[in-house]
C-alpha cells in the first residue's frame, strides 16, 4: 500500500499527459496538397478512400440506431451522400486539378466542420469503435478526403454534413 501511495501521483500525471496527448482522428495531420492528387488520381487508393466513408456512414448509422427511424433516415440521407459522391468521382483528373490549384484555405475544413468531425469520432467511439484501430484510420482518412474534395467541387461541407444523415446527428 505504501508503495501505492508514492507511486499514484505518478500514474495521475502520466494519465492527464496521456490524455492530453492524445490526437483524435481530426486532429491529425491533414492530407497535404500532393497527397489529395495522388489519392483521387491514383485508382486503388481512391476506392480505399470511398470504402471508408461508406463504412463510416454506416457504423455511424449502426452506433445511433433507433429502429426503423434510423432505416428511414439513412434511406432518405442516401441520395445526397450519393450525389455528392457520384460528383467527386465523376472526374479524378479535374479533381485532381482543383487539387494542385486551389488557394491554400480551400483544401483546409473550418472550425465548425472540424467539430463536426470530432463529435461522430465521439460518437463512434462511444459505441467501441477505438480510435487506434486500422478500421478508424479509414474511416477518418475516407471521412477527410471526401470533405476535403466536395469542399474543391463547391459544396458547403457544414451545410452537407448537417443536411445529410447519419453525420447530421453530430450537427449541434
Amino acid at each position: 500500500m505504501k508503495i501505492l501511495r508514492r507511486y499514484l501521483p505518478l500514474l495521475g500525471s502520466l494519465m492527464v499527459l496521456a490524455a492530453a496527448t492524445k490526437a483524435t482522428h481530426a486532429e491529425e495531420a491533414w492530407p497535404s496538397r500532393e497527397d489529395l492528387v495522388w489519392t483521387v488520381t491514383d485508382k486503388a487508393d481512391f476506392d480505399r478512400t470511398l470504402l471508408g466513408i461508406d463504412t463510416l456512414r454506416l457504423v455511424l448509422a449502426s452506433a445511433i440506431f433507433e429502429g426503423d427511424k434510423t432505416v428511414s433516415r439513412l434511406a432518405q440521407g442516401r441520395d445526397p451522400y450519393l450525389t455528392l459522391r457520384e460528383t467527386i468521382i465523376a472526374s479524378p483528373k479535374a479533381l485532381a486539378a482543383r487539387f494542385q490549384t486551389a488557394a491554400p484555405e480551400a483544401i483546409k475544413l473550418s472550425d465548425e466542420v472540424i467539430a463536426v468531425v470530432v463529435a461522430i469520432e465521439d460518437i463512434t467511439q462511444s459505441k467501441g469503435i477505438v480510435p487506434e484501430s486500422d478500421l478508424a484510420h479509414v474511416m477518418f482518412a475516407g471521412l477527410r478526403i471526401f470533405l476535403l474534395s466536395a469542399q474543391v467541387n463547391g459544396t458547403d461541407v457544414h451545410k452537407w454534413m448537417c443536411g445529410t444523415y447519419p453525420f447530421s446527428v453530430a450537427c449541434k
